[in-house]
């Protein structure tokens, strides 16, 4: 009988620690890139010794956008900072499929 030659089990073993290689680094890059549950930006701390005077949030972006042909509702919702689901709220009568060009989407109250 003969001896197999050695690729045959080299390819797979190569496979698997590229495999394995590729996988250490997404995880090292998650956990140094501060996503992490103990980062200060995610716990929500809030600074203290502020004046007892509260001040009202003003919205910010646009009030209106007009539809560009080509637009979507998601590409328009990234675009102005603004929830799909907001957008939707705001406009009840809108058919996300059937946008057409110079239409007006309200995008705040």
């Amino acid at each position: 009988m003969a001896r197999r030659p050695p690729t045959r089990w080299i390819a797979p073993l190569a496979i698997v620690s590229l495999a394995a290689a590729g996988y250490g680094v997404l995880a090292s890059n998650r956990s140094s890139d501060g996503n992490t549950a103990t980062s200060p930006a995610k716990t929500g701390s809030r600074r203290s010794g502020t004046s007892g005077t509260s001040t009202k949030a003003r919205p910010r972006g646009p009030k209106a956008y007009t539809v560009h042909a080509g637009d979507t509702l998601s590409g328009i919702a990234v675009s102005t900072g603004v929830l799909v689901s907001r957008i939707k709220q705001l406009n009840p009568d809108l058919d996300a499929q059937a946008l057409q060009p110079g239409q007006r989407l309200r995008l705040r109250p």
